[in-house]
């Protein structure tokens, strides 16, 4: 499976400053980088603050385009139908994850779909919801869903034991 981190700054209506870990520390970034902006690839990202998941959300589409979007969207203004995620306008900065499957097995949409669900699932387990999460759809999992929510999921809590990640604004 590949994960990236990546942290990003933004107003209500778009994002301000993108970083991305690279195995050692913080870089800034002008965008995205592949793998994440490959399309026709499932997709599960997560947004979370230092240590657990505020929401989780799929696509198949380029993560750039995915995010993007929805950082344009408002109440008043959607984008396709969306209203843009209910975080961003109460908090000014967060963490993103992409997990997607290999270059040599990617996830399908109905992969990142079951990932996704199953991931909401053991949040919800380990206490509650996530904080931003507004909807989910819960599809049959099989083996590689489950298998890759409890990664993801093991991911988080050896972060909500161990401190946490660091913003680059705070070094």
């Amino acid at each position: 499976m590949i994960h990236t981190v990546h942290f990003l700054t933004f107003s209500e209506t778009a994002l301000t400053q993108r970083w991305r870990w690279n195995e050692k520390d913080w870089v800034m970034s002008n965008g995205f980088a592949h793998p994440v902006t490959a399309k026709q690839m499932g997709k599960v990202y997560i947004f979370a603050d230092e240590r657990w998941p505020l929401y989780v959300g799929k696509s198949t589409q380029s993560i750039a385009g995915r995010v993007a979007g929805a950082f344009k969207a408002t109440p008043t203004n959607r984008v396709n139908g969306f209203g843009g995620y209910r975080f961003k306008r109460e908090k000014t900065e967060a963490f993103l994850h992409v997990f997607m499957g290999t270059l040599a097995a990617p996830w399908t949409n109905t992969d990142a779909e079951c990932i996704e669900a199953e991931v909401v699932f053991r949040i919800r387990q380990a206490g509650a919801w996530p904080a931003y999460q507004t909807e989910i759809h819960f599809s049959a999992p099989g083996p590689l869903h489950e298998t890759a929510a409890d990664e993801i999921m093991n991911y988080f809590r050896k972060l909500k034991t161990t401190g946490g990640l660091v913003s680059p604004l705070s070094s």
